[in-house]
């Protein structure tokens, strides 16, 4: 057989798959992205064109809260926002009880780890601007659960936060003598940066006033409670973390400060001046506290909390 008969075969056989748009050649004016074969000049490479999904028509009259949504989004992405739309209107007019995500979600979808996936804030809820939990009557559990010491018949509704558990222990047992607190709670030194939930629902609980707090003289014991009051702002939690001025100025006056040492990756004079020192100042509300609190921590000493023990 005449080779290029073979070649121009191939050839006419390309072009045809060319115009059914099955392939895609090098432009006819790129001669170095051919090569001739006898009378035929034949491509050096082939593409395939890449694989368009066409979208499904979802006839869907889509709740207002998810219509925002749907504009742009994949199949993939439709199919679950239909489904939020048929729990919606399944749901309209009606009052159901708050139950953990993972549960709505099996109700929604089948299956318990999807919507927690779509939720983009889960101190909020917020799937997006105009659909949060509260929408499909769900939450995401609180993690962090706070132990705690509640006291009947205090003399005030307050509620004292200890950062370490070694303290935490003496002023439960003063607070059990004494009755000085509506609750003592452990705050379980950083973990109570992410504590707001459980505080929140500790706070109803007990129809609590202020949340007290004290802990350590040193930059990450200032850093726990900025954390937290920016995480409770953001949930509007409704009360306010204050510091226990006179447990303050009580350690400052009997503790001894010492070296403060810190993690290698941690810059403590960079976190000071950076976020907490302004925060403290503010915080403390006593500029002759925070004068002696700022020129102890750059001098780089601090002052345990048990000082006060």
């Amino acid at each position: 057989m005449d080779p290029d008969f073979g070649y121009a075969r191939l050839g006419r056989t390309l072009d045809s798959l060319r115009h059914a748009g099955a392939i895609i050649l090098p432009s006819a004016s790129s001669k170095a992205a051919y090569e001739r074969r006898a009378t035929t000049l034949l491509p050096k490479w082939i593409k395939l064109p890449s694989e368009k999904t066409e979208s499904p028509p979802f006839a869907i009259e889509w709740d207002i809260r998810l219509a925002p949504m749907v504009r742009g989004s994949s199949t993939d992405k439709l199919e679950k926002l239909s489904r939020i739309d048929a729990y919606l209107k399944r749901t309209s007019g009606e009052r159901p009880g708050k139950i953990p995500v993972n549960c709505r979600s099996l109700h929604i979808f089948g299956d318990e780890k999807t919507l927690l996936r779509l939720v983009r804030n889960r101190d909020t809820g917020e799937i997006s601007p105009t659909l949060r939990l509260d929408d499909l009557h769900c939450y995401v559990p609180y993690e962090s659960f706070l132990v705690h010491d509640a006291c009947a018949g205090s003399a005030s509704n307050d509620i004292l936060v200890i950062e370490n558990a070694q303290s935490y222990h003496i002023f439960k047992q003063r607070n059990e003598a004494e009755r000085r607190y509506r609750a003592v709670v452990f705050g379980g030194g950083a973990a109570f940066k992410s504590s707001i939930p459980a505080l929140e629902d500790l706070v109803r609980k007990l129809d609590a006033g202020k949340v007290l707090y004290f802990g350590d003289i040193d930059v990450p014991g200032f850093d726990i409670p900025v954390t937290a009051i920016q995480n409770a702002s953001k949930r509007s939690s409704g009360f306010t973390i204050v510091p226990h001025l006179d447990l303050y100025r009580e350690c400052l006056s009997v503790g001894s400060p010492q070296a403060a040492t810190y993690e290698d990756r941690y810059d403590p004079n960079a976190a000071w001046d950076r976020a907490v020192s302004a925060f403290t100042r503010q915080w403390l509300g006593d500029e002759e506290l925070y004068a002696r609190i700022a020129e102890m921590i750059r001098s780089g000493n601090r002052i345990a909390q048990e000082w006060v023990c």
